[in-house]
């Protein structure tokens, strides 16, 4: 056994870990600046209907999690054998079928989010029904797009694709704030994180 430096592959690796984790912090400034920028604009009065929100796309999304992370190996292994119709056939029908399953959620919930809330709470918090709608709107295109980004991923390729992804997302933040500073209402920062996640998807 030898211990053995390869400049390349270790290079290789750094660059794919660093690009990836610019993406992600990028990510949580994109979901995590809305609830910043409400506690500065409307005080901790938001948190409840915010949290009630966050807490039923997560488990939405956890659903949609477990379908993607059972194809992501199969992508990867595709682009691996170099066989690129099978991993853009399955890319296409996996983006469909996370469609569809999120679909067969979310738009009841969405249709009756006032009813679920009531028997679920005894005081429905000022926004919560907003809040969750367009949440969950957004979480559907993302599993949507989840195979494609897998797809990004399996390549190694992602430079540009995170840098992008990246400026996308911070632009959140700046976006939220002038908007809130011009008066708009609290919904705005969902209807503008809808639009960047639009834009991010369109992207990959």
């Amino acid at each position: 056994i030898a211990l053995k430096y390869d400049k390349d592959i270790v290079s290789e690796i750094a660059g794919f870990s660093g690009w990836n984790l610019f993406g992600n912090f990028a990510w949580i400034i994109k979901n995590q600046g809305t609830s910043f920028l409400l506690n500065i604009f409307f005080g901790p009065v938001l948190n409840a209907a915010q949290n009630l929100a966050t807490q039923i796309r997560t488990i939405v999304q956890t659903f949609a999690a477990n379908f993607t992370n059972a194809v992501q190996p199969q992508i990867v292994k595709s682009d691996a054998e170099n066989d690129i119709d099978s991993m853009f056939k399955l890319m296409s029908s996996s983006s469909k079928l996370s469609f569809f399953l999120m679909a067969v959620i979310v738009i009841p919930v969405i249709l009756n989010i006032d009813f679920i809330l009531d028997l679920w709470l005894v005081n429905v918090p000022n926004y919560a029904v907003v809040f969750t709608q367009l949440m969950l709107i957004e979480a559907t295109l993302e599993a949507m797009s989840s195979p494609v980004a897998s797809v990004n991923q399996a390549t190694g390729k992602i430079k540009y694709y995170q840098m992008i992804i990246g400026i996308i997302g911070i632009m959140n933040l700046p976006i939220s704030y002038f908007a809130l500073k011009m008066g708009a209402n609290a919904e705005m920062v969902y209807i503008i994180s809808l639009l960047l996640q639009i834009c991010i998807v369109l992207h990959r």
